[in-house]
């Protein structure tokens, strides 16, 4: 009897291991041929996303589906972006208000972090401290390029919730799935041990990472959509400095990590966002 020819859709966590591994490697080489080979500039900030970014695209455009044929076997670029659910944007009005009202909430909690820790240090909440956290114009010209650094956020939502998700989903319970795509999720930045950031505050944002992860593969399972995710996640990368600041300036990493897990992107937020896309999608069917 012939045996069964290896497909690595069948193994969801063998895969998961090996995006990871994939990932990493790719990443180091591309940040050897930028950095050492071609010599550009580590201090630009646009420069600084590069490695990720071109990391990313490498890894869902090319080696995901043509390689590994993740995450239901096929290699066809339209049947992969299907499955993945990038293209499903209708009805885009309420995937787009879905994700605006759910980044809301994590805005809410942003910023109610950061009252409470003003005055927590003993400093006057005032109309001043207020407006300085809505300062949305500093992450867009001339004042800076956050608008363009946080786009390869959007990437990390292909992986993780429409391929890595997706290829749970097709062995475990959905819950099940959302925990290990999650897991893979918080694991991954553990790369950033390797920057100068402290191991408190990495372990943090790993946690805050799987909490958020939850949500996350809430929000896609019942929108079966890459949208209102991808809309999220950038809305966090672009304006969680100007939400935070305070606190990423003058508060310890122990501080930092703290305050992340339950305000920023972690408990609170993530449990009432889940709450509300419930209620959203109950309320207006998607």
């Amino acid at each position: 009897m012939k045996a069964a020819k290896f497909q690595l859709k069948e193994h969801p966590w063998i895969a998961l291991i090996l995006v990871l591994i994939t990932f990493v490697f790719v990443l180091n080489i591309t940040s050897i041929i930028l950095f050492e080979v071609l010599r550009l500039n580590t201090e630009d900030s646009i420069i600084q996303t590069l490695p990720a970014a071109i990391t990313n695209f490498i890894l869902l455009f090319i080696i995901i589906p043509f390689l590994y044929k993740l995450p239901r076997g096929n290699n066809k670029i339209m049947l992969y972006l299907n499955d993945i659910g990038l293209l499903r944007i209708q009805p885009f009005f309420k995937l787009l208000l879905l994700g605006l009202s759910c980044y809301l909430v994590f805005l809410f909690f942003q910023v109610a972090g950061s009252i409470i820790y003003h005055l927590s240090q003993g400093e006057t909440v005032n109309a001043q401290f207020i407006q300085s956290l809505f300062k949305f114009s500093n992450e867009f010209p001339p004042n800076s390029n956050g608008w363009l650094v946080s786009l390869p956020s959007i990437l990390e939502e292909f992986v993780f919730r429409g391929v890595i998700l997706t290829l749970f989903l097709t062995k475990y319970t959905p819950t099940r799935a959302i925990i290990y795509s999650a897991i893979g999720f918080g694991v991954i930045h553990l790369l950033n041990l390797a920057s100068d950031k402290e191991v408190v505050w990495v372990m943090g944002q790993v946690a805050w990472c799987f909490i958020s992860g939850l949500f996350y593969g809430y929000l896609f399972l019942k929108t079966k959509s890459l949208l209102p995710v991808m809309v999220v996640h950038y809305l966090f990368n672009l304006f969680i400095w100007t939400l935070t600041n305070n606190i990423q300036i003058d508060a310890t990493a122990q501080v930092q990590a703290f305050y992340g897990v339950l305000f920023f992107f972690g408990v609170f937020p993530s449990a009432l966002a889940i709450i509300w896309t419930r209620f959203f999608i109950k309320r207006w069917p998607i």
